[in-house]
Formats: structure tokens, C-alpha cells, sequence
């Protein structure tokens, strides 16, 4: 048996109570095509990267199953004919980064704040201990900008519409457009 993590997006435009259906499907396919142990994870709706068929913000989910290696193909062909996912990929991983996921999972539910800002929204609770201890040491927080002190420059010389005249703008332009393009 293989293990396999399943990253898949679905559209934002869905409610939330949608988009649990909709990965509630996608665990059934893969439950339906031989997947065992499937552990299923919600990481929240994110703006995307580029709009996929219109959409901006999608409903992040990840899935971690074992299955014979048989298995992988059938799913992904399975998952790529289904319009209700924007996106979807299928990787191998190795038996021992089962670790790697739960920091996953946890860090998906450390929120970023401004330093000495309110936060708006509460984080949800760690589902373990260990989860909890993960969360502390990487919880990240942005620092405020420095300003910094330009030097006094020169400041540039004015031009006043009186100092500059119609005659002097005139000359200026026939020189340009005399002059060979290839000179500029």
C-alpha cells in the first residue's frame, strides 16, 4: 500500500455548507475507488493566485489516504471529469511524514495580525495537544514598517511656467522631430 495526499480546490462561489458536500463527495470517490484510512482536513477559503474559470477565492481541502498504487490513476482520471472542482492533485508521500500534515493542519488555523492590532477573528481551537504546541511556537506576526529618515537631498529646481517660453519650446521640438530616430 501507498500513501497519497490529495489537495483539491473548490470554487468559492459555493457556501460553506456546499462546499462540505462537495469534499464530502470527493472522500466518497476515493473510499468508492479502494482508498483506505482517509483522513480529510479543511484548510479555509483563500483568494487564489490567478482566477480559475472566472473565480477568485476557493475552499482549500486536503486528504491523505492509502491505496494501492493501481488506485492512483482511477481516482485522478475520476476527479479531473468532475466540473465541481476548480483543481485538484494527487502526490505520493512517504509513510513516515504523517507529522509533516499535522503541522499542516495546525498552522492552518494560526491567524497573521498585526502587532498590537485586534484581532477580528478568533483562531479555532487545536484539535490536540500537540496541535496546541505547534501553534505556539509558530504563531507569526507582522511588524510594524520602520520609517526611515531620508537624507536631505537637494531640492530640485523650480521651473515656473513664467521662466519657460512658447518660443524656447518651439526651437526644442524642431530639434526633435529633425533629428533621426535612431539618434534618440
Amino acid at each position: 500500500m501507498q500513501h497519497y495526499e490529495l489537495l483539491f480546490v473548490l470554487p468559492g462561489t459555493l457556501s460553506e455548507d456546499e462546499a462540505a458536500a462537495q469534499a464530502a463527495d470527493v472522500v466518497k470517490v476515493l473510499e468508492e475507488q479502494g482508498a483506505t484510512s482517509v483522513a480529510h482536513h479543511d484548510l479555509g477559503k483563500t483568494r487564489l493566485a490567478y482566477p480559475m474559470k472566472h473565480i477568485r477565492y476557493g475552499y482549500y481541502h486536503i486528504c491523505r489516504f492509502a491505496a494501492e498504487p493501481k488506485v492512483a490513476p482511477a481516482v485522478e482520471a475520476k476527479l479531473r471529469i468532475s466540473a465541481k472542482l476548480l483543481r485538484a492533485m494527487l502526490t505520493k508521500v512517504e509513510e513516515g511524514s504523517k507529522m509533516e500534515f499535522e503541522k499542516l493542519i495546525a498552522l492552518s488555523d494560526v491567524t497573521v495580525r498585526e502587532i498590537g492590532a485586534p484581532s477580528r477573528t478568533k483562531a479555532a481551537k487545536p484539535e490536540s495537544a500537540e496541535a496546541a504546541a505547534i501553534m505556539e511556537t509558530k504563531t507569526v506576526k507582522k511588524a510594524a514598517p520602520e520609517k526611515k529618515e531620508k537624507p536631505a537631498a537637494a531640492a530640485p529646481k523650480e521651473t515656473r511656467a513664467e521662466d519657460v517660453k512658447i518660443d524656447d519650446i518651439d526651437k526644442k521640438l524642431d530639434q526633435l522631430l529633425e533629428t533621426d530616430i535612431a539618434d534618440v
